[in-house]
């Protein structure tokens, strides 16, 4: 069994059980609300009000038609999520050197922190994943000395800004120091 299927696995299971554990009528259906709207032809700022960026109700929108709405579908969202981030941090891990058993024990215990602490989308841990994996492939970019991984990184920070622009602002505030510096 590849350990790119163990993390996937393991790593949409538990934020998956997590998101069925209860609600925060606040937080956790506000993008469900949004993903329903726009799979209705609404549109954000014009149609409703929206205090962050558009984006993951169109992401949410996007996993309702494919899905239908329901919450099993808005959680298998922020489930597979939780599944991609890790296995990045994995090809981080294992590209920094270190050994495939520490890094699959470390890349296991980052999928029990990332989004199973809210367990359903949500726009904070959609910014911080897509500034997480800009900072993944700049420093992957610097270790082995290929320029070519830093042609995503204005896309994901562009993305994670769509998504919520508090987190995306201070990690494109980032990038910019460490590419000043190397």
């Amino acid at each position: 069994l590849s350990l790119y299927l163990v993390i996937f696995i393991f790593s949409f299971l538990v934020n998956f059980y997590y998101s069925n554990l209860g609600v925060e009528p606040m937080d956790t259906f506000v993008l469900f609300n949004g993903g329903y709207k726009v799979l209705n032809g609404l549109i954000p700022f014009k149609d409703y009000w929206l205090v962050t960026g558009p984006l993951m109700d169109y992401f949410n929108a996007i996993f309702f038609k494919i899905l239908d709405v329901s919450w099993t579908s808005y959680t298998i969202h922020s489930s597979l999520v939780n599944s991609l981030i890790a296995i990045f941090i994995f090809v981080l891990f294992t590209s920094l050197g270190l050994d495939k058993i520490v890094s699959l024990i470390y890349t296991l215990m980052f999928s029990l922190l990332m989004y199973p602490s809210v367990g359903v989308p949500f726009v904070d841990h959609h910014s911080t994943i897509f500034v997480l994996s800009s900072f993944i492939l700049f420093i992957i970019g610097i270790k082995k000395g290929q320029t070519k991984y830093y042609f995503f990184i204005p896309i994901f920070l562009t993305i994670g800004f769509l998504c919520k622009q508090t987190p995306a602002t201070y990690g494109i505030l980032g990038l910019f120091v460490l590419f000043l510096i190397y």
